[in-house]
């Protein structure tokens, strides 16, 4: 299939006709690219979940494009991790950037606004309920707790809606 680009580990993989790409590791997985399927929008309105499924980890972002990127921060593998960070990042741009269609006229200037984007994530793990999820901001502060469930061995929450960060500390309590 020469739309699918995998290297020679299979931990890498790119599908250029979805325009979206991974990491699929023991210790780290990102998705990446236009991930989503029905927007913003999808989030007032019924849909039937659309995952990306990698090994231990399934995404369904109502976000359209953007990056998730779970890592684990310990020598562990993420299933048997106790301290992670999933960072979830779509555009970003600077405050006053100008544009005339794709050419860039102002690189503008600092704070960089980034979108939150809002997804459903799975994460597969054997401390089931222990994991907790904590959204940090900017500053690496705690910014508030999400709400999750431990279902067939995955830990289940919901990121971008409730709790509008980019970074979330996933730690054994």
């Amino acid at each position: 299939n020469k739309k699918m680009l995998t290297s020679d580990h299979g931990q890498l993989w790119r599908n250029v006709g979805r325009q979206i790409g991974a990491v699929d590791t023991e210790r780290t997985k990102a998705v990446y690219g236009f991930i989503g399927k029905g927007g913003a929008a999808a989030s007032t309105q019924k849909r039937r979940p659309v995952f990306i499924d990698l090994d231990g980890m399934r995404v369904d972002s109502r976000t359209d494009f953007g990056v998730v990127a779970l890592s684990s921060l310990t020598d562990a593998p993420i299933e048997e991790s106790d301290n992670m960070l999933l960072s979830a990042i779509g555009r970003a741009r600077n405050s006053g950037g100008q544009f005339d269609g794709d050419k860039m006229l102002d690189v503008g200037h600092p704070p960089i606004m980034a979108e939150v984007i809002e997804a459903e994530v799975q994460i597969r793990t054997k401390l089931g309920a222990e994991l907790k999820v904590w959204g940090v901001n900017a500053e690496g502060f705690y910014c508030g707790k999400l709400a999750t469930t431990y279902e067939d061995g995955y830990l289940c929450f919901h990121i971008g809606d409730e709790n509008t960060a980019c970074y979330y500390l996933i730690v054994k309590e």
